[in-house]
């Protein structure tokens, strides 16, 4: 009983992941609906594995090392009151709620968590598709973006619950890679294939999103498997529409990344955040700048361009790359344990389906790539949604590699 207790809750928290946006104050306590959903899930978590009397599962010592190189990052930051909201809200939240999810789901029922997973994202989808039809504004949060205007301009860009409309594609992506394994709980053809075409929303939103690096991401992670479907194939017309269909997406994203009048400022913007973000590097190159410093510091080193602060400065929140945001954030010490976090997650998925066979890995394994090539172009981890979708991702996996269970359950 109280590990359904403890699985309805980690559901209700993951459906809650995009909606952080609702916040509240407990007496000095600044939180959100998802924060409290997962203390609560922690609660019931722990109360089932003392009722059970079973060690509970932690993960790689890898994991603690890049949330010990986040405290330390506190220590450095200028303003520790904002390091220490960051710590709480991207780092330790989401290091609970991975610890209820792989204390409370296995091989057998992780799944479960995929349903949830997949109501949040039709949701976000379809308020992102109302904005881009005008039947949704933005709402009493959104109002105050200094950038809010330039996205409902032409071409209108929607931003959905968030902030700006990469923020939007940074969750779309991932999370629709991620919900794929729901296609298991569907026993008929013509259901799966209904269930398949659902996903026409969130891709709807992605292309609303008007976000190029996640078109690119999308390519990349799908190519591939792609290509070696069709390979395989005895079907010579499959072969043929496959091929047809693949040079189609390639064609358009190299089109849409290319495009000389495809946001221009756009690209030079952010040649110039990563010209200083390496710099930042080289005279901060051991402990990083510290959580949450990364706007002052760039405003300092970028003194002597008047036309950077005028123009680029509000954008350059974060370095618009994970392994920068990684390095000047956490130091070196977070950088390499978030590179080898990355590594063996990998290298387990790859084992998992190629030496047993489950091909559950697959999920994944496709949502953590499109994180890391969408993270070359932007900072997909550092916001409360993204780290929680991380760390699921990461849950996921510890629950795949398993070897506890038969293999052939997560096929």
């Amino acid at each position: 009983m109280i590990r359904r207790i403890s699985q309805s809750l980690i559901g209700i928290s993951t459906f809650l992941i995009p909606f952080y946006i609702f916040r509240f104050d407990i007496s000095l306590f600044k939180t959100n609906i998802f924060e409290i959903a997962v203390l609560l899930s922690l609660i019931a978590c722990l109360l089932q594995i003392i009722k059970e009397q079973n060690m509970p599962k932690f993960g790689s010592i890898w994991l603690y090392l890049f949330v010990l190189a986040a405290i330390l990052a506190v220590v450095f930051a200028d303003d520790k009151l904002k390091a220490l909201g960051i710590l709480k809200g991207w780092f330790l939240i989401p290091l609970c709620y991975f610890f209820t999810v792989i204390n409370s789901f296995d091989i057998q029922d992780y799944k479960k968590l995929t349903i949830p997973l997949f109501c949040s994202l039709l949701l976000v989808s379809l308020w992102a598709v109302l904005q881009k039809l005008g039947l949704l504004q933005a709402l009493f949060y959104q109002t105050q973006l200094p950038e809010l205007d330039q996205y409902f301009l032409a071409p209108r860009r929607v931003i959905g619950p968030f902030d700006s409309p990469n923020f939007l594609a940074m969750y779309i992506l991932p999370v629709a890679f991620l919900t794929i394994p729901i296609v298991t709980f569907i026993k008929t053809k013509k259901a799966r294939i209904c269930f398949f075409l659902l996903y026409l929303l969130p891709a709807t939103a992605l292309l609303f999103s008007g976000s190029r690096s996640s078109i690119i991401a999308l390519a990349a992670v799908l190519i591939v498997p792609t290509v070696l479907y069709v390979y395989k194939s005895g079907n010579t017309l499959l072969k043929v529409g496959g091929i047809l269909t693949t040079l189609v997406f390639v064609g358009l994203t190299v089109f849409m990344v290319l495009n000389p009048g495809s946001r221009i400022g756009s690209n030079e913007a952010r040649l110039d955040i990563y010209h200083y973000s390496l710099q930042m590097i080289g005279d901060n190159w051991l402990k990083g700048i510290g959580l949450g410093s990364y706007f002052q510091v760039i405003s300092e080193f970028a003194q002597d361009n008047p036309s950077f602060l005028k123009y680029v400065l509000p954008y350059a929140l974060h370095p618009h790359n994970i392994f920068l945001a990684m390095w000047l954030n956490l130091g070196l010490l977070g950088l390499v344990a978030f590179l080898i976090i990355v590594f063996r997650f990998f290298i387990g998925l790859a084992k998992s389906y190629l030496l047993e066979n489950k091909k559950a890995s697959l999920a994944p394994a496709m949502a953590m790539t499109a994180i890391l090539i969408h993270g070359l172009f932007d900072t997909t981890y550092y916001k409360n949604d993204l780290s929680a979708v991380f760390w699921l991702i990461l849950g996921f996996a510890l629950i795949i590699r398993e070897n506890n269970i038969r293999s052939d359950v997560a096929a």
